[in-house]
C-alpha cells in the first residue's frame, strides 16, 4: 500500500524539510501544498530536497511549475505536462484524470478532514466507486489516521495520503514508521 504525506498548509520551508527528512524513509512520496509560500521559497525547498522519496508539489503552491518536480493538480485545473496526479472527488473526475495522463489520483475526503473544513465526504462507498472506475492507483485522503488504512484498502485504494498524521505529529518519523507498518499489513492481507 502506497503512503503519501502532504504538508499541512502552514509549514515553513525549514520545518517541512526537517520533518520530511525524518519521515521520508517510510513514505513513497511527500507533497508540498503550501499556498502562502513565495515562488522563491518553493524553488529553494525543491532544490534543497535530498531524500530519495519522491517530492511532488501541488499547483496551489506558488512557484510549483518552475521547479523540476512532479506536479499534483487540483480537480479543475487544466492539465500540465509534468502532471503526476490529480485530486478527484467523483468517478467521472478520476476517469478524466486517467485519460489526461495522471499516474495516480488522490480521492477524498474519505472521512472528515482534520486539516480543513469539507462540505462533504466520499465515505467508503464513494471511494470504492472511484477505485472501480480507473486502472491507475487511487490514493485515499481525508481524516486518515492510524487504524484506518485497512478500510481504505478494502474499498480498493492503492494507498493513503495523510496530512496531520505525519506532519501534524510531534514525531513525524515515528508516525510515518507506524503508518508504514500498518500499510505493510494491509498489503499482506490483500
Amino acid at each position: 500500500m502506497l503512503l503519501h504525506a502532504i504538508s499541512t498548509g502552514s509549514m515553513t520551508p525549514d520545518h517541512l524539510l526537517q520533518a520530511a527528512a525524518e519521515a521520508a524513509p517510510w513514505l513513497d512520496a511527500v507533497h508540498i501544498r503550501e499556498p502562502a509560500w513565495s515562488p522563491a521559497a518553493t524553488k529553494q525547498t525543491a532544490a534543497a530536497w535530498e531524500a530519495e522519496t519522491k517530492l511532488i508539489i501541488n499547483m496551489k503552491t506558488p512557484g510549483a511549475a518552475v521547479t523540476d518536480c512532479g506536479l499534483h493538480l487540483p480537480e479543475v485545473m487544466p492539465v500540465h505536462p509534468r502532471m503526476q496526479g490529480r485530486s478527484v472527488h467523483t468517478p467521472e473526475a478520476a476517469v478524466k484524470a486517467e485519460a489526461e495522463g495522471a499516474s495516480y489520483v488522490i480521492a477524498g475526503p474519505l472521512y472528515p478532514p482534520l486539516s480543513k473544513e469539507a462540505a462533504s465526504v466520499l465515505g467508503l462507498t464513494g471511494l470504492e466507486a472511484i477505485c472501480r472506475a480507473v486502472q491507475i492507483p487511487v490514493i485515499a485522503v481525508g481524516g486518515i489516521q492510524p487504524g484506518k488504512l485497512q478500510e481504505a484498502a478494502h474499498a480498493g485504494a492503492a494507498g493513503a495520503a495523510v496530512i496531520t498524521a505525519v506532519f501534524g505529529s510531534e514525531h513525524p518519523a515515528q508516525s510515518a514508521y507506524e503508518l508504514r507498518e500498518e500499510a505493510l499489513m494491509c498489503s499482506m492481507s490483500s
